[in-house]
């Protein structure tokens, strides 16, 4: 159990590094007209997405269970996963985070609208989606705990991808006097730094899973 959480808490904690949904949640919070219908449309659609690739990430875990966990197609996935963990440390280092900007004037009737941005501002969360769906998996091959744990484990790892929009609604409706200031200067330090603190994460578990891929030459 120890085992399994000291491997999937760090890829759920990196995550919710997500400036994007957190500032367009921040904006929805906000919104003069119709805002608690926005941010729960925003939110469902994200948790779509969450439930979406944690099923699939425990399915390809499930597959891989099918043959031997230690097999060569496993090895397989372990350095390719590793290998693309890499590249994708190297692209965030380098890449310019995206500002997104929603409107707040629009029409508050447009609750579909919503419902279909907060899908799309997920699908297209790259870093989240790979994180999440490789927690999934190492979930689905954790050896030596029960299916009502790994259903703790998937549930947790669909909370912490929902986090950068559950944490600034919880924040406005437990202290709605510092909320703003506060979401605002963590969604700053985010767009400052979030790339970097990203790569290194990234970098760091490309490395656990190209090591643990390279077995298969051992």
């Amino acid at each position: 159990m120890l085992g399994i959480l000291a491997l999937i808490l760090p890829l759920d904690l990196a995550s919710t590094l997500s400036p994007i949904i957190l500032a367009i949640t921040v904006v929805l919070l906000s919104a003069k007209s119709h805002s608690k219908e926005k941010i729960i449309a925003f939110f469902i659609g994200s948790l779509i997405i969450g439930i979406f690739v944690t099923i699939l990430g425990y399915n390809l875990g499930q597959k891989a269970l099918m043959g031997d966990k230690h097999s060569e197609p496993s090895y397989m996935v372990d350095l390719l996963i590793g290998a693309f963990f890499i590249l994708f440390a190297i692209k965030s280092f380098f890449s310019k985070e995206r500002k997104t900007h929603p409107r707040e004037d629009e029409s508050g009737k447009k609750i579909l609208k919503w419902f279909l941005f907060g899908i799309i501002v997920s699908i297209t969360n790259f870093d989240a989606l790979f994180l999440n769906l490789t927690a999934a998996k190492e979930v689905a091959i954790a050896e030596g705990i029960t299916q009502i744990v790994k259903f703790f484990l998937l549930c947790m790892n669909l909370f912490f991808f929902t986090l950068p929009i559950t944490f600034p609604i919880l924040m406005y409706l437990l202290f709605p006097v510092v909320a703003n200031r506060v979401l605002a200067k963590v969604n700053n330090f985010l767009l400052k730094y979030g790339k970097y603190i990203i790569a290194v994460l990234f970098f760091i578990f490309g490395l656990i899973f190209l090591y643990r891929g390279l077995a298969i030459f051992s």
